[in-house]
């Protein structure tokens, strides 16, 4: 159930995330909460020094998801 304050609630249709792409545990979990893949953003930041790639996933909303 979702709170008042959520994102439906303010007039979002989508939400969109980005994962690290070495970081399957979490890229697993979103996938099984219905997010899907949109693409890859190379070299999107360094981190310790190395450039990380990071998956952008995205989850449709109400009509949005119906359509």
């Amino acid at each position: 159930m979702e709170s008042r304050a959520g994102p439906r609630c303010r007039g979002y249709h989508k939400l969109v995330g980005k994962i690290f792409t070495s970081n399957e545990p979490s890229i697993s979990l979103v996938k099984s909460c219905g997010w899907h893949e949109v693409g890859v953003h190379r070299r999107h930041g360094r981190l310790d020094g190395e450039w990380k790639d990071v998956l952008v996933v995205e989850r449709l909303l109400g009509e949005a998801r119906e359509s």
